[in-house]
């Protein structure tokens, strides 16, 4: 596709970028050599406001701070190695209040913080799709956390089909057919969401992308791996269950005499993003019963396969039908056909002393998957295993008991009904005998809990008692929990908000009165993040005056979202500030950007043209470049295919505005990472989901 005249105008306007620092989730990356002196796409690769979880433990925090490349001694060189059968992830070897200090002898990272539960499960809060393409959203019953049932309806300023057809499209298939094994990998996985608008004339996108598995480049062949899931075409499925199983259907797809345990791993977390996109229930009951096969093989294969495959087995329930009691003493079924069936398997996992604690760590939440949207029966059979798991394991084996917390603030809800009452009262014990960890992540379980919808008379009959237990935690619990609780209450009120429940003047005030008191830069971002979660316009006071006074680019990004959060649309001209005056500080740029996107501020894209052409500093140019994915906007559709189509820009710039292009063009509610990272169990990562390489499917975009 040749440039127009108004492209090559835009590529003079946003002149040529140089190599330089390209912003990551967690602020700038360094850069990675790789053969030939040409650097690696930083981890993550994709480094807009939107980014979708924090670096895995080793990194140096979940903050907004810079992780430094292997062999620079300021961190984690990679995973950890495994040993014999162990994980090939860099989870915490001691699952205690802190992760092991890294090899180059660094402070160790503090698991407990608040931030690393808000970086895995801030999308559906943000719900940035939902403000850029002003989707009327209809939330189902099994939709509270991930948006599921909601529906996108794209408006003017959002791509449209033809757009899609005869702009983006063909750009991105030019660039998967031509460009370098960096520029492809990345523009695999955007034209992936663009089916099925787009189908290019002499080929399919699955040919498309199958073409590029047996690539040499592993970084290119993953990338084809992961974008058949996001393609969800069925016969993706064959070719995905191939690689995973390591057959020789999938030895030959790849190219190989045999599957690397890490791609069989990539091959069954992509057949999960596939398996909640099927529609009919034959294919997913072919899909279930290879995903079952992968979890009977030996114990001694590597837990990521495993913890990979029970992922995917989660995102992927069939219909209901039959027993509901998970617990009883009849085995699980030879062949799954229901999601009784998934869930008994699932449990009999859980309980099999002799797997891995990795993957029993990872079990809980794929149960929960399977009780959202299900019966009353079977989602009252799942939350009375995990109670019981729960009281079995008390201090011993903590990984597994960290997933049992987080998949009961998933199911369980307000009602005065018995097994939501034990809920709750386990959930209080939990925060009252666990160790940092487990008190911080059973507040937030409360607050969900205590602020979902149940049955008959009294839907939130505990919402007023939990909100009291919450502010006494604010008030008098240990200074470690304190944010967890200021988090919790916001998340409470947020839910409850939308289940029809007025506001909390007593949260609100105590929220106030005590971010007044608040030291920490990093501590702060919690009451920043709650008085945006509380939506009440009398907090805006105190979040621009952290946004405008705080030293800290953390404490003042928190802030920004919070005023976005708020929809404080009296904060737009101050959030512009930022955006403006923080041109080398990508940080608060990025979050005061999300911020404007959340009010619906159309002018950032202006705004962020304007820096990218006025300034000649690298990495301000890729901030804006992947902030400008985020904002939706059809007109950064010409300028990007512009970038993308130039070949005298840098691959990494060519990259960035493939993804962004990519970013743009989707539709879904939340991104197809977060129904990955919502309530996933950090405390015992694998590398396959997010590595400190930038390689896990959460590096992705």
């Amino acid at each position: 596709m040749k440039l127009t005249h108004q492209r090559v105008e835009w590529l003079h306007a946003l002149g040529t970028v140089t190599l330089g620092l390209v912003a990551t989730l967690m602020g700038t990356a360094s850069l990675h050599s790789h053969g030939g002196g040409f650097p690696t796409p930083p981890p993550p690769t994709w480094g807009g406001p939107g980014d979708t979880a924090p670096p895995p433990p080793g990194w140096g925090g979940p903050g907004d701070t810079a992780p430094q490349s292997p062999g620079t001694g300021g961190g984690s060189g990679g995973p950890a190695t495994p040993g014999p059968g162990g994980p090939s992830a860099p989870g915490p070897a001691n699952p205690g209040a802190t992760a092991p200090t890294s090899p180059g002898g660094a402070p160790a990272v503090d698991l407990s913080d608040w931030s690393w539960w808000w970086n895995f499960n801030r999308d559906p809060y943000l719900d940035l799709k939902h403000h850029v393409l002003s989707a009327q959203a209809v939330t189902s019953d099994g939709g509270f956390y991930l948006g599921q049932g909601q529906k996108s309806t794209r408006q003017s300023l959002a791509p449209d089909d033809a757009m899609i057809q005869s702009v983006i499209g063909p750009a991105l298939q030019e660039a998967v057919e031509a460009g370098s094994w960096r520029v492809q990998s990345d523009a695999m996985m955007a034209i992936a969401k663009l089916y099925p608008v787009f189908e290019p004339k002499d080929t399919s996108l699955l040919e498309l992308i199958s073409a590029h598995l047996n690539a040499a480049n592993q970084k290119q062949a993953e990338s084809a791996i992961v974008a058949l899931g996001i393609l969800g075409h069925p016969r993706a499925a064959q070719v995905l269950m191939g690689i995973a199983q390591d057959s020789d259907a999938g030895r030959k797809s790849l190219g190989r005499t045999s599957v690397p345990s890490r791609t069989r791993s990539l091959a069954a977390l992509s057949l999960g993003v596939l398996g909640r996109q099927l529609e009919s229930e034959y294919p997913r009951l072919l899909l279930v019963a290879g995903l079952q096969g992968l979890l009977k093989e030996p114990r001694g294969a590597s837990p990521d396969l495993h913890v990979a495959a029970l992922t995917a087995l989660g995102m992927t329930g069939l219909r209901e039908a039959g027993d509901t009691d998970i617990e009883g003493d009849e085995q699980p079924a030879d062949a799954l056909t229901s999601r009784g069936d998934q869930a008994r398997f699932l449990f009999s996992i859980l309980r099999d002393e002799e797997r891995h604690q990795y993957v029993r760590a990872h079990v809980s939440r794929a149960l929960a998957l399977l009780g959202q949207g299900a019966s009353e029966e079977l989602r009252d059979s799942i939350l009375q295993a995990l109670l019981h798991e729960l009281e079995r394991r008390g201090r011993s084996q903590r990984l597994v008991s960290y997933g049992v917390v987080e998949a009961l603030g998933m199911l369980a809800d307000s009602d005065p009904d018995g097994i939501d009452a034990e809920v709750r009262k386990a959930l209080h014990e939990s925060a009252l005998k666990g160790n940092n960890n487990q008190r911080g992540i059973s507040l937030v379980a409360l607050a969900l809990v205590s602020s979902r919808a149940g049955q008959g008379a009294e839907p939130l009959g505990a919402l007023r008692k939990e909100r009291k237990y919450l502010l006494q935690q604010l008030a008098t619990g240990k200074s470690r929990l304190r944010p967890w609780a200021a988090l919790s209450l916001g998340l409470q009120q947020f839910h409850a908000a939308r289940a029809g429940a007025d506001g909390s003047s007593p949260a609100l005030k105590a929220l106030l009165n005590s971010n007044e008191k608040v030291r920490s830069a990093g501590d702060s971002g919690a009451w920043s993040i709650a008085l945006g979660l509380m939506g009440d316009p009398s907090a805006e006071g105190a979040l621009l005056n952290r946004m405008e006074k705080s030293g800290d680019d953390n404490a003042r990004g928190h802030a920004a979202v919070g005023l976005g959060l708020l929809r404080s649309h009296q904060s737009a001209e101050a959030l512009q500030a930022v955006v403006e005056d923080s041109r080398f500080r990508p940080i608060p740029l990025r979050k005061a950007a999300v911020a404007l996107v959340l009010l619906g501020d159309k002018r950032i894209v202006t705004q962020l043209f304007t820096i990218i052409s006025e300034e000649k500093t690298a990495s301000v140019k890729t901030n804006c470049i992947a902030a400008l994915g985020l904002v939706g906007d059809r007109r950064a559709v010409e300028p990007l295919v512009a970038l993308l189509q130039d070949p005298e820009q840098l691959d990494m710039t060519r990259s960035f505005a493939s993804i962004a292009l990519g970013v743009t063009c989707e539709t879904d509610p939340l991104p197809w990472t977060a129904h990955i990272s919502n309530h996933v169990n950090y405390f015992a990562m694998i590398d396959s989901i997010l590595s400190s390489g930038g390689t896990g499917v959460l590096n992705l975009r």
